[in-house]
């Protein structure tokens, strides 16, 4: 953990996640994400992630994780693809019923995005964890959700576009009043997280997503205290 999936200097990204007892997500027929050829991608991995590890020495007990892929050479219409907001590098203190991670980046991409998904993740500490586009200081919801509950990909709360220029804004919030330590983000469960995924299509097939560049998570003031 924390060297990622694939090794430290891997260009990984993720482009699915479920979490247990979450609905499945069905993709139109005319979206897809692209892999293979000149995509970049030349490899998927699949990482399982388990809570009740002592479960599974019992051999009559069989794992059966796994995920199902359909692929297809026909080229779909529209491109999909996730981007990922992350709040790293805190020190959230205990004892305390409300508090905040911010982190905002800035797009600068060329292709138009239209997010239809997000997905939130912390850990146990976790409480709700926001996700906006902010358009000349204008903040618009794309997604909002506990992440105690089933961590799956979920659609959005607002039908948003996000283009150059724009600003893409993180808020995790967590409730440390069982704490009596100070919790730091990381790659275990002692650890605590701030993520929020964004699944978007592209109607521009030559350019799958441009690139998010973290500024002053200082930077924006947050219309609302979530």
């Amino acid at each position: 953990m924390g060297l990622g999936v694939c090794g430290p200097d891997s260009p990984e990204f993720i482009l699915y996640a479920w979490g247990a007892n979450s609905p499945e997500l069905s993709l139109p027929a005319s979206l897809g994400f692209k892999v293979g050829g000149n995509s970049g991608i030349n490899y998927l991995v699949l990482q399982v992630h388990y809570g009740l590890v002592d479960r599974y020495l019992d051999e009559a007990l069989k794992d059966t994780s796994g995920l199902t892929l359909k692929m297809t050479i026909k080229k779909p219409t529209y491109l999909a693809g996730v981007s990922l907001l992350s709040g790293g590098s805190s020190a959230i203190p205990p004892r305390m019923r409300k508090w905040h991670i911010d982190a905002d980046c800035l797009y600068n991409g060329q292709a138009v995005l239209h997010p239809f998904a997000f997905r939130v993740h912390t850990n146990n500490l976790g409480t709700v964890v926001s996700g906006y586009r902010v358009r000349n200081g204008v903040f618009t919801l794309i997604g909002k959700e506990d992440p105690q509950k089933p961590q799956a990909f979920y659609p959005v709360v607002n039908n948003v576009d996000i283009r150059q220029g724009d600003m893409l804004a993180l808020r995790c919030t967590y409730n440390t009043m069982t704490e009596d330590t100070v919790t730091y983000i990381g790659a275990t469960l002692e650890d605590e997280m701030c993520n929020f995924y964004i699944m978007y299509y592209v109607n521009d097939q030559t350019e799958l997503s441009g690139k998010c560049d973290n500024v002053d998570s200082n930077s924006l003031n947050f219309p609302v205290d979530v």
